[in-house]
């Protein structure tokens, strides 16, 4: 039962592995900027009850380029953050000025034209 359980963890794994990556590609092909790369969710830490002990957000994560890539502690399913990506519309103008300042120090001199 354990080996069974443990390998449809690594199956699922690697599923959302795969499918992240295709999002992550996709993004890179099209010139947008990846903030983040996760396989499972690193929303907020988990307190476990009656104790002091506390899981971390991630469990592993390391900043490579411009991108942040990561194994959150919550396993079931994996995101990428792209540049200007905020689910909270009371964030839509934070996130556009954001977009503004790094796509003025990114862009080009003649991107306009």
């Amino acid at each position: 039962m354990l080996l069974t359980l443990a390998s449809l963890v690594v199956v699922l794994g690697v599923l959302i592995f795969v499918h992240e990556l295709g999002h992550f590609l996709v993004a890179k092909a099209c010139g947008v900027k990846c903030e983040k790369f996760y396989v499972g969710f690193d929303f907020f830490e988990f307190h476990i009850p009656f104790t002091n002990w506390k899981i971390p957000r991630a469990l592993v994560k390391c900043q490579w380029g411009e991108t942040e890539y990561g194994i959150g502690s919550l396993p079931l399913g994996g995101y990428v953050k792209m540049l200007g990506q905020d689910d909270d519309p009371r964030n839509a103008e934070q996130e556009a000025e954001r977009i503004r300042a790094a796509g003025s120090a990114t862009a080009p001199p003649n991107a306009a034209l």
